[in-house]
């Protein structure tokens, strides 16, 4: 099984996150450097069905969306305001 990964800087933009998300379905999971944020510096909430959040720390910078459909096969093992490291792991 392949899990295809996109990592990109959509500049604090809602509608480039939509776009990014729109363009590239077919990715599995995606990280969105600088994400755009409430004026608290909480998420936004996104509108794309086929991906469900993943893990968002507030003030992080990072927010990491899982295909819909492959939820159950991630976990995160760290997400601080450094680092996200995201692990796969086999669902049986």
């Amino acid at each position: 099984m392949f899990i295809t990964t996109l990592s990109i800087n959509v500049g604090r933009s809602r509608a480039n996150r939509s776009l990014v998300m729109d363009v590239f379905s077919f990715v599995d999971l995606i990280l969105f450097i600088d994400p755009p944020r409430k004026v608290d510096g909480g998420g936004v909430v996104h509108e794309h069905v086929d991906f469900d959040l993943f893990s968002f720390v507030q003030a992080s910078g990072v927010e990491v969306f899982v295909r819909s459909s492959l939820s159950g096969m991630f976990m995160v093992d760290r997400h601080d305001l450094v680092t996200c490291v995201v692990m796969w792991k086999l669902v049986v």
